[in-house]
């Protein structure tokens, strides 16, 4: 009970702390549009599913819902969304663990991912000469070693023999992997908020 209670308490505390950056700077900014609150808004999300006491894997969704505003006409939070959901929903695949459910739950992933990227592509190039990448080549590292864990946690794993020796094996691969991709887009968000912006503005 004490344990628990003291790890609420520093689970709480260690969100405030998060949430004091964009909040002080969201408040000091003399220039604050509707946008500014809603990514300060994003941020405090962000801090609350990193830092909270018991989060499920489905509560990203209060980054991605408000993020996906923001990322319509933004290439910097469109790269966050684009990371953080992608993450987000591969965290999600050990819930769907039937072998008959692996098709479809690789399947819808992949067909959101492209017509997610081919959107947010079409509209970052709309009216430019040359299109800037969505993606750096960090990005592209991250998401093809995303791609090989789940690889291995959905398919390799089971043919090498390892379920009976190590059956929580691919879930700890999933969440440590997922978890990488969670605070690098959180990371990235916040240097768009704090630095990005202030430099543009």
């Amino acid at each position: 009970m004490d344990c628990k209670f003291s790890t609420q308490k520093l689970g709480r505390g260690f969100s405030q702390l998060l949430f004091q950056p964009a909040i002080v700077h969201t408040w000091l900014t003399s220039n604050a549009t509707p946008r500014s609150f809603l990514k300060c808004l994003v941020l405090c999300a962000y801090g609350s599913f990193l830092c909270g006491w018991h989060v499920h894997e489905k509560a990203i969704l209060m980054v991605t819902i408000p993020l996906s505003l923001l990322a319509v006409d933004d290439i910097r939070c469109a790269r966050v969304f684009m990371l953080v959901s992608t993450a987000g929903h591969i965290a999600l695949f050990p819930l769907l663990y039937q072998p008959a459910e692996l098709l479809i739950k690789v399947t819808l992933c992949f067909i959101y991912w492209a017509i997610a990227y081919m959107g947010f592509s079409y509209t970052i190039s709309f009216g430019r000469r040359k299109a800037p990448q969505l993606f750096t080549t960090f990005d592209k590292m991250y998401l093809t070693f995303l791609f090989v864990v789940q690889l291995y946690c959905c398919l390799l794993h089971d043919l090498l023999g390892l379920h009976a020796r190590l059956e929580f094996l691919p879930l700890l691969l999933t969440s440590v992997s997922c978890a990488i991709g969670m605070v690098y887009s959180w990371v990235l968000l916040y240097y768009t908020v704090l630095i990005t912006d202030r430099t543009n503005a």
